[in-house]
Parts: structure tokens; sequence; C-alpha cells
């Protein structure tokens, strides 16, 4: 795997280098100007994106989007290649990087339409990839989508294939994606699509799938108070007869209170006290009703963890009933099985 000093070194030949392999179909970069057109294309039917390129290179596709219109920026770890796209690009955002290190100081809390990579996420280990992709999903705008060109595969079986067939040039070092675990790893958290474009060369596009691992990508949904490892949510559409209503959610996609950290336990519990002395002071509630759903025998709609928060009022119609008032209902009795407990 080439350092930062071959990539520096590289740089002048760069483009030739992937030309010829896209053009002779060959592995690493058979079908590269099939990605990078898909990708352009992608990131083009929006209206001047805002657009964050991971490991952009020479600059080869995001000049491209820069000339029509759309507001780049992006991280590199070579000078040499910063300096070839800062010619193609004298106003895009251009920060020397390693992505190893997640993303600069520059970037924190900017939201971006569309978050895209090309050639460039095989350089990190599966374990750090599922865990930036995550964190670049958090940076998304509402509507926004998370667009990888690279040298990829459907299955297993498929990267199989492709290293047999190639290797005298295999590049051991290098971790390219497997869709299929990529997916998995994902799940809950990212909707995923694959597109093949030769026998190593594909488009994956993330969405975010999670209301609560991606806030941000709900325009109704507002951040009110946040700790480090835990979120206090309200949103628009939850304000009539829940009035004052939120939920405190971990930052990192757990599926039940029953999953959670001890430092996310004690998270949960000091943004509780917060939400509770803001609720008390504008909206001045008689009670709270506080539970989270597990399961969907209990009607959890979103598989994330999530503690309502609900005030509760005197003067409400259902005053004085609370979580088990319609568990507890006669007609909610189970079916007599034959056994018993």
């Amino acid at each position: 795997m080439l350092g930062k000093q071959g990539f520096n070194e590289w740089a002048a030949e760069y483009d030739e280098t992937v030309r010829n392999s896209d053009r002779d179909g060959s592995y690493p970069f058979a079908g590269y100007g099939d990605v990078l057109t898909e990708v352009f294309n992608t990131v083009n039917d929006k209206q001047q994106a805002a657009v964050l390129d991971i490991g952009f290179g020479t600059g080869a596709l995001s000049a491209a989007l820069y000339d029509k219109g759309h507001r780049i920026a992006g991280i590199d770890f070579s000078s040499e290649m910063i300096e070839r796209a800062g010619k193609k690009m004298p106003e895009a955002e251009l920060v020397e990087w390693d992505m190893e290190d997640g993303l600069p100081p520059d970037f924190d809390g900017r939201l971006f339409d569309c978050i895209i990579s090309t050639y460039a996420l095989h350089h990190l280990y599966d374990a750090e990839k599922w865990g930036f992709l995550q964190r670049l999903l958090k940076q998304l705008a509402p509507g926004g989508m998370l667009v990888i060109g690279d040298i990829a595969f459907r299955t297993q079986q498929d990267r199989d294939a492709c290293r047999s067939a190639y290797a005298n040039v295999w590049d051991g070092d290098e971790e390219y994606t497997v869709f299929e675990e990529l997916e998995a790893a994902l799940t809950g958290i990212a909707d995923c699509e694959f597109t093949a474009h030769s026998h190593c060369g594909a488009v994956i596009k993330l969405r975010p799938a999670c209301p609560f691992c991606h806030p941000a990508s709900d325009a109704q949904q507002r951040v009110v108070f946040e700790n480090d490892s835990c979120l206090f949510l309200q949103h628009d559409t939850a304000q009539g007869a829940l009035e004052g209503s939120g939920v405190i959610v971990p930052k990192q996609h757990r599926t039940s209170p029953l999953e959670l950290t001890m430092e996310e336990w004690q998270d949960t519990q000091r943004l509780l006290v917060q939400a509770k002395q803001m609720l008390d002071k504008t909206a001045s509630p008689d009670g709270y009703t506080l539970g989270w759903n597990v399961g969907e025998a209990s009607n959890q709609s979103v598989g994330h963890s999530h503690l309502h928060v609900i005030p509760r009022f005197n003067d409400e119609p259902y005053a004085g009933k609370g979580l088990r008032h319609w568990l507890k209902q006669p007609e909610n009795k189970r079916p007599k099985t034959g056994g018993s407990l």
C-alpha cells in the first residue's frame, strides 16, 4: 500500500496510469471512467450542491463538479495531489489530511448535500471503514447521499475470483469493500445500493436509514441538548397532543437500552435532568411519562434505543393513564396455552 510519499511521487503520472488500466479493462481500474461518470451524474442532479470529497487526488472528478458550480471541499493526504487539484479548483476548500484520522476540525458540524469518495476508501481496513462511513453519514444534509466509487465487489466470492485472476499484481495490503459485508455492518443505519461497472469497479450509494443516527437528515428534527454519548431530540410533528415531548438517544446505534454502555446510561440520566429543567420552565407539566419500547411486540417503531420523555397535564383527556393502562386491559390478556408460569 502506498503511503503519502508514494502518492506524492505518483501524482504526475496518476491520471495516465488510471486511464491505461481502464482502457485495458484490467485490475485495479477497470470501469474507472464509468464509475466516475455515475458519481458525477449523481451529484450533478443537485443544484449547486455542497460536496465533500474524501481523497480527491488530482481532482479529476471534483474539478468537473466544480466547473458545474458545485461547492467543493475535500481532504487528501498528498501535498502534490493537492497542488495539482488546487490549480483546477482555485476556490475549493482543500485540506491536507489523512482520513485514517477521521475528518479535520475544519469540517466539524458541517453538513453536505453529497459526500463522495473515489478510489480512496480501500486504504482503510474494514473495521475503520465502517466507523468512518457512519461518521460521514452523520454529516449529510437532509436528502443527502454518500457516494463511493472504488475497487469493490458484491460478494466475497467475487473478490476471491478477482484475486485469483490477478494474483501476480494483486495488492494484498489494500482492503477492498465487499458490499454484502458493508450492508451487514450498516444494517438499520443506512440504505445501501451497489452498481458494478466492471469485474472490480463499482459505485456504492448510502442514504441514512436511522433518524436517530442521523438527526440532521430530517429538517423537522432538532437536537435540543447533547453530551458526549447521547442526544435529546424533539420533532416538530410530535408537538401536537404530545406537547414538549422528545426522545433521548445514544449517538451510537444501539437497538435497545439493554445494549447501552455505562457511559451512555449516565449521559442519558444527565440529559433527562436537563430536559426536565427546560420543560418545567417552558411547558409547566403536572407530571411525566418516561419509557422505552423494546421490540416489535412493544411497538418499537425505530430500531434505535430511544427513551420517550413525555410531559403530562391534568387537563388532558387521558390524564391519570400511564404506560400500563392500555396493557392491563382485559382484552389484552394472552390466550391460555395450557402451560403455567
